[in-house]
């Protein structure tokens, strides 16, 4: 307890603790009269003290526990688990929506599955892998996290190659793609890597493994764009712009043949969608013009996949 003349002291000021997390540390303001401090942003495992009154033996003020932000972190920090809905071939695994898992992907591998998602902040990706059954196996393992204000993330999507794993996503502030290689226990191999940087406002990303590299479509607002990656991460030869100054709805798919590349999207005018294929060499060459496959009389959202952007 204190008394007296330091209580009066005491009781004309107010400190808060905050202590600094992965983003970086918040503003520290006191009201003691005439005190003001801050704590820039960036400074990762500092520890702000409290102001202290001149008095000796003053009590410091302990730091505020974050009830909510701490258990939420920890849930995104875990992977998710998912079941397998049908029977032999038909069966498919399936991954509830949950609040704390944003736009979860998976690709299998051997007998099991990679997945990957981000926190609901979407400052992060995660990646972890599945059992058969769809439980996780291991912990989950962060492949990137934002840089704050100056990168953002969307669009996280895995595929499986023969010994390990690609993973894609887009950065729509800078107009980047991002490309990171995990092995088969999902730890990363190099560094990540921007396949291509001034894209405008890329929105969703679809990637496929051809057996020896990777194919890589990504739908922007206006246009989508294709890009080989090789197995070491860089991109190979120039990227090409597929579909350009057309409002993109939907980015349906890629796949491989065997000889070249299908890339699928929906383009969106007049409250109309006309769905389109194109044919890419083994080269990243397209062949011949985009074909149209249809058209629906209702836009969807943005996707990749199934996933609304």
């Amino acid at each position: 307890m204190i008394h007296g003349t330091h209580a009066k002291v005491w009781a004309s000021m107010v400190a808060v603790v905050i202590a600094a997390s992965d983003g970086g540390c918040q503003d520290v303001r006191g009201n003691f009269s005439g005190v003001q401090r801050a704590v820039s942003a960036g400074a990762q495992g500092a520890l702000v003290p409290a102001l202290q009154p001149t008095a000796p033996r003053a009590v410091p003020v302990p730091a505020p526990v974050r009830t909510a932000e701490a258990p939420r972190r920890r849930l995104a920090e875990s992977v998710p688990t998912g079941y397998l809905e049908g029977v032999g071939a038909d069966a498919r695994l399936v991954i509830p929506e949950q609040a704390d898992h944003v736009n979860v992907g998976t690709a299998r591998l051997g007998d099991g599955y990679g997945v990957v998602w981000t926190d609901p902040a979407v400052s992060t990706v995660y990646f972890g892998r599945l059992a058969a059954d769809g439980h996780p196996t291991g912990t989950a393992s962060v492949v990137h996290r934002v840089v704050e204000d100056e990168e953002q993330i969307a669009s996280p999507v895995v595929t499986a190659s023969s010994d390990g794993y690609g993973i894609a996503w887009v950065d729509p502030e800078n107009g980047r793609v991002c490309f990171a290689r995990l092995d088969a226990s999902g730890a990363l191999r190099g560094r990540t890597s921007i396949v291509h940087d001034g894209l405008e406002a890329p929105r969703v990303a679809q990637i496929v493994w051809n057996g020896h590299e990777f194919g890589l479509a990504v739908g922007q607002w206006r246009g989508v764009y294709f890009a080989r990656v090789a197995d070491t991460g860089e991109r190979v030869g120039d990227g090409v712009l597929i579909d350009e100054g057309t409002s993109v709805g939907s980015l349906d798919g890629i796949r491989w043949d065997g000889r070249g590349y299908t890339v699928s999207w929906s383009q969106r005018h007049d409250g109309f969608a006309t769905h389109l294929r194109q044919r890419l060499g083994s080269d990243g060459r397209r062949q011949g013009a985009a074909a149209v496959m249809g058209a629906i009389d209702r836009p969807r959202s943005m996707r990749g996949g199934s996933r609304v952007m």
